[in-house]
């Protein structure tokens, strides 16, 4: 089993050294994930730069122009910089697999109020605080874990977690900006992890696994009827993308 693994990366090393220099979606770094490596899964190794999520969080506000939010994602799929990479994940057959994160942070608004075309815009930066960061990766082999969607603070394991691998954390700010409306676009959101770090399994699964950031990118799809500057659930989309080195240093 491990000549076949060492023979899928060797050949797939020369796709991720073809794409290093190419924009990803999400500007990404090329990583490997060895499928191999997860219990009941498929002989399998593909290069991606980036995962798409759906997203659940708790905006709870702490005073009246700060937030703690908190919540999850299930990631979708693999992507490539010009298409969904094929995979096993959250595939119906019994060498299915799911991956999911929970993440916190809390932000402060910046400025006042700005118009939009149908309604208004407030602005946030993360700061630092009481609620420590954090952004935390896991791996559902059994395909049966609960997140609740309601909790506040958001991302809580209901049920199946105990089985779950954790494949990674990041536990520092080094970037991010968050706007929400109250308009027909209700917002979007990118939060900078650093302190990467993949746990024992992570580096079994994710082959080269050597990155300084991780990069949550969103859209705000919905804040279920929630008001600005008041505690309120949102949900969305968006893609996770890995960086050794800040675009702006």
């Amino acid at each position: 089993m491990k000549r076949q693994i060492l023979t899928y990366v060797a050949g797939i090393a020369i796709a991720c050294a073809t794409v290093s220099s190419v924009s990803a979606v999400g500007s990404g770094l090329p990583f490997l994930v060895a499928e191999t490596q997860i219990a009941g899964a498929k002989p399998h190794v593909l290069v991606a730069n980036s995962m798409d999520f759906t997203y659940h969080s708790c905006v709870d506000f702490t005073q009246q122009f700060r937030f703690r939010e908190s919540g999850y994602f299930w990631v979708s799929s693999f992507q490539d910089v010009d298409s969904e990479v094929d995979s096993q994940i959250n595939y119906i057959e019994p060498n299915g697999y799911r991956i999911y994160g929970i993440y916190r942070y809390q932000a402060q608004q910046v400025g006042g109020a700005q118009a939009t075309p149908s309604g208004v815009r407030l602005n946030y930066v993360p700061v630092m605080g009481p609620m420590a960061q954090s952004i935390e990766l896991f791996l559902d082999v059994q395909q049966d874990t609960v997140l609740d969607p309601n909790s506040c603070p958001g991302g809580a394991i209901v049920a199946g977690g105990a089985d779950d691998l954790p494949l990674g954390s990041g536990t520092a700010l080094a970037a991010g900006e968050k706007s929400e409306t109250s308009g027909l676009a209700s917002g979007d959101l990118e939060i900078v992890f650093g302190n990467w770090a993949f746990s024992a399994f992570g580096q079994m699964v994710f082959v080269n696994a050597n990155f300084n950031y991780l990069v949550f990118n969103a859209n705000i799809t919905d804040l279920n009827g929630g008001a600005l500057n008041a505690d309120h659930l949102t949900e969305g989309s968006g893609n996770l993308f890995w960086l050794n080195d800040l675009p702006w240093n």
